[in-house]
């Protein structure tokens, strides 16, 4: 699992023996400047990370074209991957877990690698293992610090015991590795290691890459939620708009905590179910999202919209320990009151 992505000579051989019987590669991209239509190229994909695709063509000179142009891709994977995928599919991550970890053994191309470790990322998460994700998540970012997995980095959006103490302060002292710092001064920010993890976040929000910044802005948004004004939680909303897409759920999560502390109910339900809207894969962080809309719903005297809320909690995510909690406030709802 932890094995280097990159760099090995016997990875590289075993990568330039097999391209040699494999089918070609197929990837559609977006036509450059359009949203309509596609183009598709074939060749052999010598790399993919967040930033670009790199692709071998028949001519043999590659090409690279930006990630953000690739609307699919086709490639010979093993049949581990194929039967991970379709388990991760079906929500039965214990399997795609298994399938995946043997996957991620066989394939010999980096570039599969990441998609495999990103996958495999996502079932620890939603096993609720974020220690196994978050050493993941660390392997993504050392081989690509583009990595798309900052989309879904298991970093704490809520008190969390289940990742040590020892390894979020062995992340917090990697300082060479800012996604490492990152992920664990969110473990450690609401601990007696607080003062650091702050610390820290506060040098990320000078990060080069836009996520990074963002999400140490928000991590440190939790450390003031108890003490937000109407004003600081005006400012996050306007903050929020303008990080990148793919990395808002989590300080949503953080905004509708202050708006709810501050009793604006409507504003508070808004900022919650932004959460689920806009991830699908960190499943435990979108069922809190939920449920917490649901337990504002109820209090603002909503108690249909509450009702729909917690139903939603326990058809997509039964897996959670949240449905439990969903399902006992849908049971108190339903009982007469005296």
């Amino acid at each position: 699992m932890g094995r280097q992505l990159a760099g090995a000579g016997a990875l590289i051989a075993a990568y330039l023996a097999a391209q040699s019987a494999r089918a070609e590669d197929v990837v559609y991209l977006k036509p450059a400047g359009s949203d309509a239509g596609r183009a598709t190229l074939r060749g052999n994909i010598l790399d993919y990370t967040g930033q670009f695709i790199t692709i071998e063509r028949a001519t043999g000179e590659p090409r690279r074209y930006p990630a953000g142009r690739v609307l699919d891709i086709q490639t010979e994977w093993t049949e581990p991957h194929r039967a991970g995928r379709d388990a991760l599919a079906k929500h039965d991550y214990q399997t795609a877990a298994q399938n995946l970890s043997d996957a991620d053994r066989v394939e010999p191309r980096v570039w599969a690698r990441r998609m495999i470790l990103a996958d495999l990322m996502r079932c620890h998460e939603a096993l609720g293992q974020p220690q196994q994700a978050g050493v993941l998540f660390l392997v993504l970012a050392q081989s690509d610090p583009t990595t798309p997995a900052y989309a879904d980095a298991p970093l704490a959006w809520f008190a969390d015991d289940r990742v040590s103490r020892t390894q979020a302060e062995a992340w917090l002292g990697t300082q060479e590795q800012p996604a490492a710092v990152l992920l664990g001064a969110s473990h450690l920010l609401t601990t007696t290691e607080g003062g650091p993890a702050r610390q820290a976040l506060s040098g990320l929000m000078r990060h080069d890459d836009a996520r990074v910044a963002a999400l140490a802005e928000a991590q440190l948004w939790r450390a003031e939620v108890v003490r937000a004004t109407p004003a600081d939680a005006a400012r996050w909303a306007r903050r929020v708009e303008q990080m990148p897409e793919s990395v808002r759920a989590g300080p949503y999560f953080v905004l509708g905590q202050a708006y709810d502390r501050l009793g604006m109910a409507d504003e508070a339900m808004l900022a919650y179910l932004r959460a689920p809207l806009l991830t699908e894969t960190r499943r435990e962080l979108a069922a809190r999202a939920l449920v917490a809309a649901g337990r504002v719903a109820g209090r603002a005297g909503h108690p249909g919209d509450a009702k729909t809320l917690l139903e939603e909690v326990l058809r997509d995510y039964p897996q959670t320990l949240q449905a439990a909690e969903a399902k006992q406030l849908l049971g108190q709802s339903s009982r007469p009151s005296d």
